[in-house]
């Protein structure tokens, strides 16, 4: 279900190209005058409708996957998606009668996958006639998931219900409407409901300023990053997590064996690799060496900067990343991808450059996308927009030092941003300063508690 709150008077107008198919959504209710001819008839004048005329229209029906002509005398539908093309040799102008008001609680219902689909494309539109952004959208459903409170279009999209992404086809080709992309006047476009969402009575599309609404921050579990304490063991998360972003190295101890047990509950499995260091630990240590600084990371016992980015640095990762894929991990979170910069470079005589380190570590992403997996940035977006998520490391006495401006575009285009607090008694204390800092509920947060000496985990209810 889409749900959108608004009340308007209109007089809404859309340019119709000859001879260019294009996809259109009603920009109010049409009351009774519903038909094709009542709405658009005295548009398209001194033309034949129909398929062996100068114009047509389509609708989706996604219960069955197929197109049909809309009929002539047939209603259109508030909502609803439809394919339009004119070939009268001029533009068009589109327009409904004012006095056609949106009203409150605009609901559009979505079909869901059966059997064996794994996604189910919807066809639906924006019903209004101002500009909507899909960041106005939510997603509620009749059980678990989504269902009180209805979850933002990022939430939806990481728990497997509603693809946060849609797409709109101009001129002569799709694109895609994402974040604050701007749904315009008379737009329609397709929503893919995903397989998460396969047994629901009801999921439905939502825009109401009044909902409330679900914060896209999750649980974190950590099996890979040990501070002070012990990280979160594999047993531990089993049992426990739930909704939750997990990060695991998973080329330690067979962990990529566990993968598939640690998904079932709903999780996000994310693999670790350092990025800009290499371990001499890894099985891989031999190939990488050539490629690394002189002299060891005097930070981290075993572990060297990479020096050279432009030789056979990135195959080796991307080996890694192939392994990931077939274990079936949801993101790759690329640890001291921040590794270099002019201090280091002189420190440590490292041969690229900072822009080259930058160029290494986006491929990298690109080839994880490629590989159907999300890339989770660390401590730094400068010069990777295109990561889906950072986590940050913050210390006891020294909180809130990366780039601030940084981690709020990343919030406020409803990506993953996550805290990871070492050393801390007030761990409750820390992730409210975090929140009101950020004026955000949507910062997913982990401590290592002092006391309790291991990580305690925050947003469990997932």
């Amino acid at each position: 279900m889409f749900f959108i709150s608004t009340s308007i008077s209109f007089a809404a107008e859309y340019v119709l190209p000859n001879n260019q198919w294009r996809m259109i959504s009603l920009p109010g209710n049409p009351g009774s005058a519903n038909t094709v001819k009542a709405i658009l008839g005295d548009d398209i004048v001194n033309a034949e409708y129909g398929t062996d005329g100068d114009w047509i229209l389509f609708s989706y029906n996604a219960a069955i996957d197929s197109y049909q002509v809309v009929e002539y005398e047939a209603a259109l539908e508030q909502g609803r998606g439809y394919w339009i093309i004119q070939t009268t040799g001029v533009d068009v102008t589109l327009d409904m009668s004012e006095n056609n008001s949106v009203t409150n609680n605009f609901t559009i219902n979505l079909t869901v996958p059966q059997d064996e689909q794994l996604q189910r494309w919807n066809f639906v539109g924006n019903p209004f006639s101002i500009a909507k952004t899909i960041g106005d959208f939510i997603v509620k459903t009749d059980q678990n998931i989504c269902s009180n409170p209805a979850c933002s279009l990022e939430k939806a999209d990481e728990k497997g219900v509603v693809h946060k992404v849609f797409w709109h086809y101009t001129a002569g080709q799709y694109e895609k409407v994402e974040g604050e992309t701007e749904l315009k006047v008379w737009e329609s476009f397709w929503c893919v409901a995903l397989e998460k969402s396969k047994g629901l009575n009801l999921l439905s599309l939502i825009v109401d300023d009044n909902q409330e609404v679900s914060s896209s921050s999750l649980a974190v579990y950590n099996h890979a990053y040990q501070e002070n304490f012990s990280a979160d063991k594999i047993s531990e998360i089993i049992n426990n997590a739930r909704n939750a972003y997990v990060l695991l190295d998973p080329f330690e101890d067979n962990v990529f064996a566990r993968v598939s047990e640690i998904k079932n509950n709903n999780n996000q499995a994310s693999g670790y690799i350092s990025a800009g260091t290499g371990e001499d630990w890894r099985s891989d240590y031999a190939q990488i060496l050539p490629y690394l600084s002189t002299s060891q990371w005097e930070e981290w016992e075993g572990e060297s900067f990479v020096s050279q980015t432009n030789t056979g640095m990135l195959e080796i990762m991307n080996a890694r990343i192939d392994k990931m894929s077939s274990w079936g991990l949801d993101w790759v979170e690329f640890d001291n991808m921040d590794w270099l910069d002019e201090d280091s470079r002189a420190a440590y005589s490292l041969e690229a450059t900072v822009e080259e380190s930058k160029v290494y570590i986006n491929e990298l992403c690109d080839y994880t996308h490629c590989k159907g997996m999300k890339c989770m940035a660390k401590n730094t977006v400068d010069g990777f927009e295109g990561f889906e998520g950072v986590t940050y490391e913050s210390y006891n006495d020294n909180k809130n030092w990366w780039d601030k401006e940084g981690a709020k575009a990343f919030l406020a285009s409803g990506k993953l941003v996550i805290i990871i607090h070492y050393n801390e008694e007030d761990c409750d204390g820390v992730y409210q300063y975090y929140k009101n800092t950020y004026n955000s509920e949507n910062i997913s947060f982990i401590c290592e508690d002092k006391v309790l000496k291991k990580y305690k985990h925050y947003n469990l209810g997932g």
